[in-house]
């Protein structure tokens, strides 16, 4: 047995081609646990941020073309152009959105069923993950009074350390 490492943990087991999962299981027996958590957490919280950051660019970007479109026209037009970008940003929202109707809503409580151990096989895809956020982009982007902390958890179960359905 290797020094450092608890009795009957098989570190021999951890091949090539193992789930995430699996991997961080086997390597609990070489790490203590209290630093993998530590670690988990830590990157969780950079992928997060990383996502939210590049949200927030994009929300942002689609604003300040809004307002540009807006500054190119004058007098009632300028109002007809806000409210149409806004009604086209939001109407794309809401398609996108019954294009994969899992996707709807804030996500925490499929993120609650998932964490008490019954989680849903279709509300963690990738192809969720991918509308959610088209879907919040837009719809904040629009001037809708929605808020992204919602779907920001559902995206946060996406890299986290517990097990997938």
């Amino acid at each position: 047995m290797q020094p450092g490492v608890k009795a009957g943990c098989d570190t021999a087991a951890l091949k090539p081609g193992h789930s995430l999962i699996a991997r961080m299981r086997l390597s609990q027996c070489v790490v203590p646990e209290p630093v993998l958590l530590g670690g988990c957490l830590l990157l969780v919280s950079v992928i997060m941020s990383t996502i939210a950051l590049v949200l927030d660019l994009v929300i942002a970007k689609l604003y300040r073309f809004r307002v540009s479109l807006c500054d190119a026209t004058e007098g009632w037009q300028r109002v007809a152009v806000w409210l149409a970008s806004a009604a086209l940003l939001a109407l794309l929202a809401a398609a996108v959105t019954c294009s994969t109707p899992r996707a709807a809503g804030s996500g925490v409580g499929l993120v609650k069923q998932a964490l008490a151990g019954r989680p849903q096989d279709v509300a963690f895809t990738s192809r969720v993950m991918a509308v959610k956020c088209v879907s919040l982009v837009c719809a904040v982007a629009s001037g809708l009074t929605v808020g992204k902390e919602g779907p920001s958890t559902h995206l946060a179960y996406y890299p986290s350390p517990y097990p997938y359905p």
